[in-house]
């Protein structure tokens, strides 16, 4: 179709990335599943640098847990460039790499699907999550502290803060 989901994309080599990009593929990387497998670890850094858009999936069915694959993201381009921050996007006004994450989890991934969905705005699904700053978490509850609140969720607080409102 015009514009494919490709899963996986671990083994890339030689133009893969332009290809994908030229292609308008989203790629689906399915980290736990790929580490569980011994398959290797997805390019997401060059993923993000060629604005190839990435969501995330799971295959194996041994964890089901869409803030894990997330954060194994990043996790894993730490791992391969031997630094942290790695999908931040500065040049794009994203300066942490939850600003990134989020949105291959969400808006990326809802285009993946082909749903309206990933985004807050007239005729897309209202598909939210809250975050309970009651539940241990350690979050700041004002709207100046968003971002530091996601960060937070993402890469340190316990499931348990999380629910779909």
């Amino acid at each position: 179709g015009p514009s494919p989901t490709v899963v996986h994309a671990t083994p890339l080599e030689g133009d893969d990335l332009a290809r994908l990009r030229d292609g308008g593929a989203i790629v689906c990387a399915c980290p736990t599943t790929e580490r569980d497998l011994g398959d290797g670890i997805l390019d997401a850094l060059g993923m993000l640098r060629a604005g190839i858009g990435v969501c995330i999936g799971s295959d194996s069915h041994t964890l089901l847990d869409a803030r894990e694959e997330l954060r194994l993201l990043e996790g894993h381009a730490r791992l391969r460039h031997e630094r942290r921050n790695v999908l931040s996007d500065p040049a794009n006004g994203r300066y942490r790499p939850s600003e990134v994450l989020l949105e291959w989890g969400a808006s990326v991934g809802a285009r993946s699907l082909g749903v309206e969905s990933g985004v807050i705005e007239v005729g897309a699904r209202a598909d939210l999550l809250g975050i309970d700053t009651e539940a241990g978490a350690d979050l700041p509850a004002n709207a100046q502290a968003a971002a530091r609140a996601v960060d937070r969720w993402l890469f340190s607080t316990v499931e348990r803060a999380c629910r779909l409102v």
